[in-house]
């Protein structure tokens, strides 16, 4: 770490899977010389007694940067479940102990842990402790706003609603000759039960019966605890035109996301605002999910896809049927999409970040 460290941003490893290491990798905000990471974790294998170790040793690191580093905000990236409560909360009442002021970009949410929180006294009085105590909070939505402000975050605290950051459309290989006359839906996420999985791959089992006519290929990009058993549930529904990638990134992941046209994410996970969601509404694609987290404040439903309150595959099988049969919808979706994405790109989201930062500091960052 090296500049002029006004502000210190704790991440994680950005060697490690996930969307708050993709959002800090790509927004890069490190390069500017006024701000410098700090990760809370590491991706190299440890021990229990190895993680508690290094997680004190970063603790006395931290302090140290706060005491002899010279910043003068701090940029706390948790989650709303126990293990970043426990761990990021310390670090925000170190940065309070010091009085430096704290902003926080809350990336998760556990609702069962949001509860718990809610009703035991001692956790809630380590969040009001800690977590009430910064200087403002950006969130993915207003529904995280409301929670926190009813777990104990004063209304006088500054928010900022903002989104993720997706990746901008490359300049992909032209789809092969296979993939031309099909419609292509997509399920790209870790491959869990509550992400939607076997809901997405019964609602594609039930359209290609209804629309006999149509080449409908699946593509399932990820993997997880429940791979296998999705991969044996196709074979059960005879899905034979399933294609499981595994994780994918980079250009292959442009890639998929290019040849796509729908997105089928029926998502009842404890999501923030899914990567997966912007990075697809940059590509054009139709999105069909669920109003979870903060993914209402971007899918406006009929203009940028269909937000659907249920989780049967019966539902979902049926806007998929009207999206795959009405090309002309999907254009105009489609268009409507690339428009909105505009606000995820890289640049305008890093703008976003600086803008919040100088706000609190009370001058630009340069």
């Amino acid at each position: 770490m090296g500049g002029r460290g006004r502000v210190l941003v704790l991440v994680p490893d950005l060697r490690l899977p996930g969307g708050v290491t993709h959002y800090y990798a790509t927004v890069d905000l490190d390069r500017h010389p006024s701000i410098d990471y700090f990760y809370v974790n590491s991706a190299d294998p440890e021990t229990a007694l190895g993680t508690v170790m290094r997680l004190v040793a970063r603790y006395g690191r931290f302090l140290w940067l706060l005491v002899f580093g010279g910043y003068r905000l701090v940029h706390v990236n948790p989650s709303l479940n126990a293990r970043s409560f426990y761990r990021d909360g310390v670090f925000i009442g170190l940065a309070r102990l010091l009085r430096r002021p704290v902003l926080i970009t809350m990336h998760g949410w556990d609702e069962e842990f949001a509860r718990e929180v809610a009703e035991r006294s001692w956790l809630r009085g380590f969040f009001r402790a800690t977590f009430a105590r910064v200087q403002g909070v950006i969130v993915l939505g207003k529904l995280f706003q409301e929670r926190l402000q009813g777990l104990g975050v004063p209304q006088s605290t500054p928010f900022w609603i903002d989104t993720t950051v997706a990746e901008p459309p490359a300049n992909p290989a032209p789809p092969s000759p296979v993939e031309e006359a099909c419609v292509q839906v997509l399920f790209m996420s870790r491959v869990l039960e509550s992400k939607g999985i076997f809901v997405a791959m019964e609602a594609v089992a039930m359209a290609r019966s209804r629309l006999p006519d149509t080449r409908i290929v699946m593509v399932v990009a990820g993997d997880g605890p429940d791979l296998e058993r999705a991969k044996d549930r196709a074979r059960q529904l005879g899905l034979e035109e399933v294609l499981f990638t595994g994780y994918v990134r980079g250009p292959e992941k442009q890639r998929v996301l290019a040849q796509s046209d729908v997105l089928l994410f029926p998502t009842w996970y404890g999501e923030g605002l899914p990567c997966v969601v912007l990075e697809a509404m940059s590509h054009g694609l139709v999105v069909i999910t669920r109003p979870v987290g903060g993914i209402p404040e971007v899918v406006q439903p009929g203009e940028h896809g269909y937000l659907l309150e249920s989780t049967r595959p019966e539902d979902f099988a049926e806007v998929l049927v009207r999206v795959i049969g009405d090309e002309a919808l999907r254009q105009r979706i489609a268009e409507a999409n690339r428009r909105a994405a505009r606000r995820f790109g890289k640049e305008a989201v890093e703008a976003r970040i600086l803008e919040i930062h100088a706000s609190l500091l009370g001058d630009p960052l340069t």
